[in-house]
């Protein structure tokens, strides 16, 4: 293990990445990753495509299991000093977020580090 972590330090001064370089890279990666989930659920709250599919495919179980899902998200005891009219929304909102995020997930992981990287470039240029 020690001699992998030499080899990957070896390569890293090789071409000129150092560990401040590192850090504020993982710091800048966590930053822009933050930013895209809180983007999703905003996204996902406002447009809330579990209601769109709901009214537009109108099947009668999948009406029911989304008023089931809401009134159960209401009753949620984590949310009691959150007003009522927005607990079934925002708890609705943050599982179509995981789902997007995944669905997402083959596309958004490599712009994430993409985006990493051509920020690193910027800042290092200066």
């Amino acid at each position: 293990m020690a001699s992998l972590f030499e080899n990957w330090k070896k390569h890293l001064e090789e071409i000129g990445i150092d560990k401040n370089q590192i850090i504020k890279g993982t710091f800048v990666f966590t930053g822009i990753a933050s930013l895209y989930v809180t983007s999703l659920w905003g996204l996902c709250y406002v447009l809330s495509p579990t209601r769109y599919l709901v009214n537009t495919i109108k099947w009668n179980y999948l009406t029911k299991a989304y008023e089931n899902g809401m009134m159960k998200a209401k009753e949620a005891k984590f949310l009691q000093k959150m007003p009522e009219q927005y607990r079934g929304r925002l708890t609705l909102s943050f599982g179509e977020m995981l789902a997007l995020k995944v669905v997402l997930a083959p596309v958004g992981l490599p712009f994430k580090v993409w985006l990493t990287v051509k920020i690193m470039q910027v800042t290092n240029q200066r």
